[in-house]
């Protein structure tokens, strides 16, 4: 999966998943849609206020157990920057050295 991301200027953050063809037929791709839909969904309260997100699926994802799933999102999350949550070893990675 990727994601992509701008910020909105808003006191919210909005998401959309897209799958695109690339991904398979139209059950494959809704599958998709609604294992990352339910990922934005459960680490909504994680992500930062103020930012307009995409998450593409890939052809992966339908072969990902639930836990691979999770922790790719995670890691996605804090690589840009867009996770509240700090690592184990104290170090935030948002960005803003807050």
């Amino acid at each position: 999966m990727a994601l992509v991301f701008l910020p909105n200027g808003l006191d919210y953050s909005r998401a959309a998943v897209l799958a695109s063809k690339a991904v398979g037929g139209a059950v494959q791709r809704n599958r998709c849609k609604r294992i990352l839909r339910a990922r934005l969904a459960q680490y909504a309260a994680e992500i930062k206020p103020g930012f307009d997100i995409l998450v593409v699926a890939r052809k992966r994802l339908l072969v990902s157990t639930p836990s691979e799933v999770d922790q790719s999102f995670q890691k996605l999350l804090l690589r840009a920057g867009l996770s509240r949550k700090q690592t184990d070893d104290g170090t935030d990675h948002t960005g803003n050295g807050t």
